[in-house]
């Protein structure tokens, strides 16, 4: 996720002031000038819409990326509602019914 003016700063430099904006539109507001929630899961579909049934593929990213994809179903995702970071090394499998988290290596 592109954090604009934020990038490179630690959490704890920011504001409480910047973090309200963000929580009044979790999904919409572009934190730091950069890029909102929802356009990051625009990326995500992005990637996904090439997606052939039945085939299998292999997509390596970040958590954010990752979360991004597992909050897809939810349009009014609140910031409680964000998964915590997936493991270092952890899959995601897309084929289960839930597209949840599985141990294991890529």
């Amino acid at each position: 996720m592109d954090f604009g003016a934020w990038d490179g700063r630690f959490w704890s430099d920011l504001t409480a002031e910047d973090f309200a904006r963000w929580d009044a539109d979790f999904v919409n507001h572009a934190p730091g000038g950069g890029e909102s929630v929802q356009q990051l899961r625009a990326r995500v579909c992005a990637v996904l819409q090439g997606r052939p049934r039945g085939q299998t593929r292999l997509a390596v990213g970040h958590a954010g990326w990752i979360n991004a994809l597992l909050t897809l179903d939810k349009p009014d995702l609140q910031p409680a509602q964000w998964p915590r970071p997936v493991a270092y090394m952890q899959c995601v499998d897309l084929q289960s019914p839930t597209m949840g988290v599985k141990p294991g290596r890529a």
